[in-house]
């Protein structure tokens, strides 16, 4: 209750009760650990849910929360070492068993891991593994056509059919796919930039324990005259280098356009759809795409925004034949009159994100900072979390904001989360 209305130090005292009265159950560490984590100290949390997993090893479920919770602190080779415990002993090649799994929560924690720490390559690959568990199954159904036929097993046919039709509804796939874009994009604006994205080299002998003996990269060395050395599908690429020397863009709207026809009733795909259109200066698309997220919501934090940056990009864009320029301003002009990027940032927190997302990719990193610095005050405490918090950390350090206004983020931050160790 207390942890659920953000009284965390509250929390932990009655937890800590909890565990005085009863050290060996288990539960209650779990909770503990949960409580840390909202309150913004994931170390803590990791630790706590370490201790928790000691007391049963044997426990699948701990152990899922445990490998979760490493993730959460960019501990990858750890949490990819403890995940081996998963596998049978006697896998031909652990890497590739732990991606025949499908689990999909482990390839996008994984992606998000490897995305915080600037490893875009690693991420791209991840979060290409969990979309590829989703076309897996699509395409499978049409093993069961003849099958079923043959077999007369027709009503749980239908059942099939009816599942593989809702299959990319699933919001570990829509996770996948927006958080692939998204770095699709961001390896496109760093080339524009010429600031291109370099893949980092995976070092020898890197975790020699998750793949059989002393292979490297996906290659078991076996004994000498004996068989041949096999490179596995997952390790082919072990940095991600084709994903992140493709078409950029290209990618982006492959996975923008497929999301478009699965997921759009989800307001962030028609946000994603227009960063791709517009960088790809395709504006009616980006029309397109700002109508229909006001379709959905038209009190989106994001519309102000996107409204400004179209218009912006009409202007500055001298290619775009002058004659298309007037329907598309029309509309605009008809659809949300006269539109301030600042728009709902007095008392909205989401509105101050979205307006300082769209200021950096306009060039203006110092408008950008000025609204951040904001957002622990007291005027954003309703729908103010965690989450949104690190999410303005993270954009105030995009906006190039020296280490003095960085730090009185931090130190206002943890006035609103005092447990916080992330600021």
């Amino acid at each position: 209750h207390y942890d659920y209305y953000g009284d965390h130090e509250r929390a932990l005292t009655l937890i800590e009760e909890a565990i005085r009265s009863s050290p060996k159950t288990i539960e209650p560490y779990m909770i503990k650990a949960r409580i840390l984590k909202h309150a913004g100290d994931f170390r803590g949390a990791r630790d706590t849910m370490d201790y928790a997993r000691q007391q049963d090893v044997g426990d699948r479920y701990l152990t899922t929360k445990f490998i979760k919770y490493m993730l959460r602190v960019d501990e990858v080779d750890e949490a990819e070492k403890t995940y081996l415990l998963f596998v049978n002993e006697d896998a031909p090649h652990k890497i590739q068993e732990i991606v025949n799994m499908q689990a999909t929560w482990y390839m996008n924690e994984r992606g998000h891991a490897y995305r915080r720490m600037g490893d875009i390559g690693r991420a791209l690959k991840h979060y290409h593994q969990a979309i590829s568990v989703f076309d897996t199954y699509q395409d499978d159904q049409y093993d069961f056509h003849q099958y079923s036929v043959r077999k007369v097993t027709l009503r749980s046919y239908i059942d099939i059919l009816e599942w593989e039709a809702t299959v990319y509804e699933n919001p570990a796939y829509q996770t996948a796919a927006r958080a692939a874009a998204e770095c699709y994009l961001e390896l496109a604006d760093r080339k524009a930039s010429c600031n291109t994205f370099v893949p980092i080299e995976i070092e020898k002998d890197d975790k020699p324990l998750t793949r059989n003996g002393s292979a490297q990269q996906g290659q078991q060395n076996l004994a000498a005259g004996v068989g041949e050395t096999k490179v596995y599908d997952v390790e082919k690429d072990p940095n991600g280098t084709k994903f992140v020397e493709s078409d950029n863009l290209a990618e982006a709207l492959k996975l923008a356009e497929h999301l478009e026809s699965v997921a759009a009733s989800n307001p962030d795909t028609h946000v994603l759809a227009f960063e791709v259109h517009l960088r790809m200066q395709k504006y009616f698309l980006v029309l397109k795409a700002i109508n229909a997220l006001k379709a959905i919501d038209a009190t989106h934090p994001a519309l102000p925004s996107m409204v400004v940056r179209l218009s912006q990009a009409l202007d500055t864009d001298e290619s775009f034949a002058a004659a298309l320029k007037v329907p598309l301003r029309a509309q605009l002009a008809k659809s949300f009159g006269a539109v301030d990027i600042t728009t709902g940032t007095a008392e909205s927190i989401d509105s101050v994100l979205a307006a300082a997302k769209s200021m950096l990719a306009m060039g203006n990193g110092d408008q950008a900072a000025a609204l951040l610095v904001q957002t622990p005050e007291a005027k954003y405490a309703e729908g103010r979390t965690l989450l949104k918090l690190l999410e303005a950390k993270r954009l105030l350090a995009k906006s190039g904001a020296d280490e003095s206004t960085q730090a009185a983020f931090g130190a206002s931050a943890k006035t609103v989360f005092p447990l916080a160790t992330c600021f």
